[in-house]
């Protein structure tokens, strides 16, 4: 895990996911170090690996792949624990770019990883929703600083939510996929 961040009064826990291969691990242990917080949502937001073609795919570029998804995997087993102790737990949100999980050139390694983390979470929210806590993939694109506020609105509402929203790809990217066939 790259990194976590405790957020607003509304006890939110943001984890980042990605970084440099040199600094994963290091970033790994850091995040495993870090206590248990008091969170009632999570927020984690994956950053792909770096722009490549498939052709350009070596060894290292999928062990480097791997390891994102399992950083995912442990993010979200980790705020599962961290939301049923809290006994507050309401949801989890995973942040995906749009654009490289619908697929674009040259993404090939970062379009497997958004398309495995899309499919993981619907599946997660499946298994969670028994613990009570939600599970949704907001997919984004660049966000403007006059669109934050309404990004943070829209994690609330799917935040406090409950269950009632659950397993869902809400698209925030000002609609240039209209009309696109959805993975």
């Amino acid at each position: 895990m790259s990194g976590i961040a405790t957020g607003s009064a509304r006890n939110r826990m943001v984890v980042t996911l990605g970084g440099t291969a040199d600094s994963l691990a290091s970033q790994r242990s850091a995040a495993a170090d870090a206590p248990a917080q008091n969170a009632s949502q999570v927020c984690i937001r994956v950053v792909p690996p770096p722009a490549c073609t498939f052709t350009d795919t070596d060894d290292g570029s999928l062990r480097e792949l791997e390891e994102r998804l399992v950083d995912l995997v442990h993010a979200v087993q980790q705020a599962r624990e961290t939301l049923v102790v809290s006994g507050q737990g309401s949801g989890i949100v995973v942040l995906l770019p749009a654009d490289v999980t619908l697929g674009t050139p040259e993404n090939a390694l970062a379009g497997s990883l958004c398309g495995a983390a899309l499919s993981f979470a619907r599946t997660a929210a499946i298994e969670l929703r028994k613990d009570g806590i939600s599970m949704n993939v907001v997919l984004h694109g660049e966000l403007p600083d006059e669109d934050l506020g309404a990004m943070t609105k829209l994690l609330d509402s799917l935040l406090d939510s409950g269950t009632l929203i659950t397993g869902q790809e809400i698209y925030v990217d000002r609609g240039p996929n209209l009309g696109r066939v959805k993975p």
